[in-house]
């Protein structure tokens, strides 16, 4: 199984170096892997120790565990490089898709349709701490009240307000009180300048056709090569150029322009102290927060539904719902963390501490989904009673996970202490062995898989479990500098 998941790896990188590439080897090669994924599962169940289930006190239970863990740790390989596979096929087949489905932003592969997908995406956002629904209306409202304030006071060039308004509109109130000082002042340098170019060439059309291209490329190429305010006063110096090219102009234009400027300053500053005060960080703790807490909760629907395949057929079991809460609380975290990322100033956190929390949630999403994969070819249809032991050990264990991260999650939002990460619980994995020790042979003494997905799910879980101290950690730190907990 190792051997064939090097494979796959090797021809995903193939793939990702050589676009001309068609995925046929790739998926040839991850129907190989899933075969030998297969086996691996059937070889576990055939290689058990204890052929009769008897005893053997701790150290046949340990011998147990044993036997399982490597096949368990190959297990998990196979499941993350499919995962991998998985990506780089839907990348690489959507570098070939029509201008139809690349406009319309069309999944290929997609395992919903395309309005459910487009409902999905679109209710993840219909949120009140939602960082794109927070910044579509925050940016609605400052464009309708600069627009306004244009027609009520009748200034000549208004879009120019609204300009302003968006070009110095930032995540938190003292970035925009920053960039209301640098648009002014830029504008106003900006505004000097013209003012002697006008002086200096008039009203002679080439000479300002000349000069145009070379405004607009450093009104480009300023704004990030020097300053913000730097481009404005670029940009400003184009505007001079372009309206005495299309109408010979006086000093007029550049007062105007500072006029319009100021208001349109004035209104991002106003928006932005009502809307957005505290910035991209505290939204970020919102948005992990609730990250956790749906991921959690994701991971102990999976363990839910592999409960119920123990008893039934997995096919006539509906998958947790919990997961497309998950997603979309995944998309909102992804949303608020590249506003965080984007965000002017400096951040009081190191990037990789406030990383580990976003990959976190990761972690658990795809723990929770590996959870599924597993049960999904679980036979089912055996005796409740068989399993009753080893199905509530399951449950109690998902439930202690799911209230530490619940925990974390308070303590993210509140900025409250970070809670310990929890201990191996010995007695606890013994307990679930024990459990489900008279399900690894069934009636006629045959091995049967259904304890050892059992087991599995119990690692699934202590992995869960392992990604705690990092988190921890880096919680720790973000709430001890106030980086992730919202301050300014």
């Amino acid at each position: 199984m190792r051997r064939t998941a090097a494979a796959v790896l090797e021809l995903a990188a193939e793939m990702l170096d050589d676009p001309r590439v068609t995925p046929d080897r790739l998926r040839a090669g991850v129907e190989e892997l899933r075969q030998a994924l297969t086996a691996l599962e059937d070889g576990a169940v055939n290689r058990l120790p204890m052929p009769d289930g008897g005893s053997g006190g701790r150290r046949g239970l340990d011998t147990l565990v044993d036997s399982l863990d490597v096949t368990f740790r190959a297990q998990e390989v196979a499941f993350v490089v499919l995962q991998i596979a998985r990506n780089v096929d839907i990348a690489r087949t959507a570098d070939h898709r029509s201008w139809p489905d690349r406009l319309l932003g069309r999944e290929p592969g997609s395992p919903t349709g395309r309005l459910t997908s487009a409902t999905e995406r679109a209710a993840a956002h219909v949120e009140p701490h939602s960082v794109w629904l927070h910044n579509s209306i925050r940016g609605a409202i400052g464009l309708g009240i600069g627009i306004a304030l244009a027609d009520v006071t009748g200034v000549q060039h208004g879009f120019w307000i609204t300009l302003g308004t968006l070009s110095v509109l930032r995540s938190n109130a003292l970035s925009t009180g920053q960039n209301v000082f640098r648009a002014l002042g830029g504008t106003l340098v900006g505004s000097v300048l013209g003012a002697g170019l006008l002086q200096l060439i008039g009203h002679h059309t080439t000479v300002l056709w000349i000069l145009l291209p070379v405004a607009v490329l450093a009104a480009g190429v300023v704004p990030a090569a020097i300053s913000f305010a730097a481009g404005q006063a670029a940009f400003t110096l184009t505007l001079v150029i372009l309206f005495d090219i299309a109408r010979p102009a006086d000093l007029s234009v550049v007062l105007f322009r500072v006029e319009d400027i100021a208001l349109g300053c004035a209104v991002s500053l106003v928006v932005g102290l009502l809307f957005w005060p505290r910035g991209a960080s505290a939204a970020l703790a919102r948005a992990l927060a609730e990250a956790y807490v749906d991921s959690a909760r994701y991971v102990l629907g999976a363990v839910g539904y592999a409960v119920s395949c123990c008893t039934f057929r997995p096919e006539t079991i509906e998958r947790p719902r919990e997961g497309r809460r998950a997603a979309a609380a995944a998309r909102r975290l992804d949303d608020a963390f590249r506003t965080y990322l984007a965000e002017r100033g400096a951040k009081n956190v190191a990037l990789c501490e406030t990383t580990t929390l976003v990959n976190g949630v990761v972690g658990l999403r795809l723990a929770a989904d590996a959870v599924l994969e597993l049960w999904r070819r679980a036979p089912g249809g055996r005796p409740l009673e068989d399993r009753a032991g080893g199905q509530r050990e399951l449950l109690v264990m998902a439930e202690r996970v799911f209230r530490w991260y619940e925990s974390l999650a308070e303590g993210l939002e509140s900025e409250g202490p970070v809670p310990e990460p929890l201990e191996s619980d010995r007695e606890h994995n013994a307990r679930l062995v024990e459990a489900v020790r008279r399900d690894l042979r069934d009636t006629d003494g045959r091995a049967a898989g259904t304890g050892i997905r059992i087991i599995w799910t119990g690692d699934h879980l202590e992995a869960v479990r392992r990604l705690q101290p990092p988190i921890a950690a880096a919680a720790g730190h973000a709430d001890a500098r106030g980086a992730v907990t919202g301050s300014v």
